[in-house]
């Protein structure tokens, strides 16, 4: 009896499209993660690592694997503001269901130049990103059941002083 009642509970939430652990989604999603580590980017001159920096994120393409085709994931959202310390912060998701079956041969994140920061001393410090589009060059395909995962990593070591921040570098993956 207990076997049946077993089997019959799985049915049933299988029925109801129950997703969760072990779950199976028919949705796919596009999710940003940016987070800081205590590696040093070539010609840091600081003397120690930002507790934070806080960046906008303003805009996600998704550009054709023969780049002539640019799409905007973005559109008609609000600002995105967030404080990245050194754990993984998701800055953006996107369900990008209505994309598969499609590859694509980079991603371009858009970021407002001016970032501020600093630690638990001093956080009024900024600095203006030299290029603030990040781009992700490996090429990918929005598959069914499968997500896709954008991981920003920023080499922020030695990047802050007592009057200054500089910038560090950053280093795009997909999971």
């Amino acid at each position: 009896m207990k076997l049946t009642i077993t089997n019959f509970l799985a049915v049933w939430a299988a029925g109801l499209g129950l997703s969760g652990c072990g779950g199976l989604s028919s949705e796919q999603l596009l999710s940003v993660e940016m987070y800081g580590v205590s590696k040093m980017p070539e010609g840091a001159t600081g003397t120690r690592d930002p507790k934070f920096q806080i960046y906008q994120l303003l805009k996600v393409d998704i550009v054709s694997e023969d780049g002539a085709t640019t799409t905007n994931l973005f559109d008609n959202e609000e600002e995105k503001i967030f404080r990245i310390v050194d754990r993984e912060q998701l800055i953006y998701s996107k369900k990008i269901t209505d994309l598969v079956d499609t590859s694509y041969g980079s991603m371009l994140l858009t970021f407002a130049p001016e970032v501020t920061g600093g630690d638990s001393e001093e956080n009024t410090l900024a600095f203006t990103l030299a290029n603030p589009v990040l781009t992700l060059t490996q090429p990918f395909a929005i598959e069914k059941a499968k997500d896709i995962a954008v991981i920003i990593k920023m080499n922020w070591g030695n990047t802050l002083t007592d009057e200054a921040m500089t910038e560090p570098t950053f280093v795009l993956t997909l999971d």
